[in-house]
């Protein structure tokens, strides 16, 4: 048997959606003949911060045995599945350290300037809606539906009368999307990041979500992918049976889709579906969309991403590529109805798209 007093056996470690260790198990032998019963035993758990910051860890893996080594040596594999440096606390995501206290990067971005100015952010100051697997760079899309400020007045606008009283606008123009995924400026939105060293290798995949709630997120592990879809707040203004005017605001829940292909080397193929619907009226068309991001590498260490797809023909639609606007739809439609919701579409299609710097998979670029 191993000398080392921390040796507790062989591990086995529990995931979480996005990669983190949360659990680390053990088993052990309950005896039995002729067939031999094991028990699954916790020998630690781990919760942590936003930034990948200790919250807390309990379990006999957390505290050094008498004589033992430092407790992040025993399991130096946690948040991220990165390793730990015991005496440091940094993380190493292979091409630089992260210190989870700082909450950002210790070495400067190594494609400089391409990626933004700030060359320490941790994925943009957003570590719950972005990765970063290597410290490199994700490519970020979005596509959004939202009700622009020229239509009515004051923020409000009048509803069909078999609706009736008046909804509320977005109160934004073009290009002012706050990727907010708790309480977005947006009827609809779906954005998703794309890991560049992962372009062409992400595995064709299909996945579905539904809820209530008005947001949702979509985790593809391995393949360097995360999207998010939600529903901004609606508000509807009225008045009541004595005349009294009266405001309602209600969110609605959110159907997402998303499909991953790699048809072909360095090419991955991101589509986004997401339908909603006016919330205050359940017989009310749905707002639809499905759009899809092509990105493809050109040459090493550029990545180009081109658009296609539909939507509706109301409300409003944009499209951002690493929060730049590249396209708009401005809607001809006062308000939502039964054509321009369920039966008009438009289609998007030669849209100038957008190539950006980024660190690409070894062997792109050179066809």
């Amino acid at each position: 048997a191993p000398s080392d007093p921390d040796f507790l056996g062989p591990m086995f470690p529990i995931y979480d959606g996005n990669g983190n260790i949360v659990k680390m198990v053990r088993f052990e032998s309950l005896g039995g003949d002729p067939i031999e019963i094991f028990e699954a035993c916790e020998s630690a758990s781990y919760e942590y911060g936003p930034f990948g910051e200790n919250r807390s860890t309990t379990g006999e893996l957390g505290v050094p045995a008498e004589g033992g080594t430092h407790q992040g040596q025993r399991n130096p594999f946690r948040f991220s599945t990165k390793f730990t440096d015991a005496e440091t606390g940094l993380l190493y995501y292979g091409y630089r350290y992260y210190s989870p206290s700082m909450g950002r990067w210790v070495n400067r971005d190594p494609i400089q300037e391409d990626d933004g100015p700030q060359l320490y952010h941790f994925v943009s100051n957003r570590p719950t809606g972005r990765i970063d697997p290597l410290g490199l760079r994700v490519i970020e899309l979005t596509f959004d539906a939202f009700i622009h400020q020229r239509i009515g007045t004051g923020g409000w606008f009048d509803l069909p009368s078999f609706y009736g009283g008046e909804a509320s606008t977005d109160n934004r123009d073009f290009g002012e999307f706050n990727w907010n995924i708790t309480n977005p400026n947006a009827r609809l939105v779906a954005w998703a990041t794309v890991d560049s060293d992962r372009i062409g290798t992400a595995k064709n995949t299909t996945t579905y979500t539904a809820t209530a709630l008005g947001y949702s997120t979509v985790l593809f592990p391995g393949s360097g992918i995360i999207a998010n879809f939600a529903t901004g707040y609606s508000h509807h203004r009225g008045t009541n049976l004595d005349g009294v005017p009266v405001i309602t605001t209600l969110r609605a829940g959110v159907h997402g889709g998303v499909q991953i292909q790699s048809p072909r080397r360095c090419e991955t193929r991101v589509t986004l579906r997401a339908n909603t619907s006016f919330p205050f009226i359940p017989i009310s068309p749905d707002i639809d969309f499905e759009v899809t991001f092509t990105l493809t590498i050109p040459k090493p260490g550029w990545v180009t991403i081109e658009l296609e797809g539909w939507h509706n023909t109301f409300p409003d639609y944009e499209a951002y590529i690493d929060r730049s606007l590249i396209y708009n739809y401005a809607s001809w439609w006062s308000g939502p109805g039964l054509l321009n919701l369920g039966v008009f579409r438009t289609s998007i299609s030669g849209t100038p798209g957008m190539s950006v710097r980024a660190s690409t998979p070894p062997g792109c670029g050179c066809h």
